[in-house]
Order: C-alpha cells, then sequence, then structure tokens
C-alpha cells in the first residue's frame, strides 16, 4: 500500500502567514512590559517580555482578539483600543 505524499505547496496554502505589526503602530511601547519596542521592523513578539503583539484579549471574557477589533466576537462587548 502506497502512503500519501504531502505537497509543500499544500502545507504552504494551508497555514497562514505569521500576522506582525510595527512599534509605530503600537505607540512604541509593549502593552505588557511598557518595554521600547524597536521601530522600523515588523514585530510579531514583543522582546522585552515575549508576549504577542499581534493580538489582545477581551476584558470580560478573555477571548484572544484581533488588534483593532471594536467588539469581542465571543461575548460582544466593546473593546479599547490597545
Amino acid at each position: 500500500m502506497r502512503s500519501p505524499v504531502s505537497s509543500p505547496s499544500l502545507q504552504q496554502t494551508m497555514s497562514a502567514p505569521p500576522r506582525s505589526t510595527t512599534a509605530e503602530a503600537l505607540g512604541g511601547r509593549c502593552r505588557y512590559c511598557n518595554g521600547t519596542l524597536p521601530s522600523g521592523r515588523r514585530l510579531t513578539f514583543c522582546p522585552h517580555c515575549g508576549q504577542n503583539l499581534t493580538v489582545q484579549h477581551c476584558p470580560a471574557c478573555n477571548t484572544e482578539l484581533e488588534v483593532g477589533w471594536k467588539f469581542c466576537t465571543t461575548c460582544g462587548r466593546g473593546v479599547a483600543d490597545a
């Protein structure tokens, strides 16, 4: 019996590209540790505390939300801008 062959192009299309943001978009500081973020490059994680900078959490139910969303997708609560 032959085993299925995994196609690299199929794997690439199935996985989403990593999200990133910039220090300028975040106000120059990490919202978790207040560390200064390096400018002029794309960021996914804070170099000081390691937190993911491309998501935020709902203050009511802790659902992971993308930065910039105005309302929680789970409970509907308004989310303050990060």
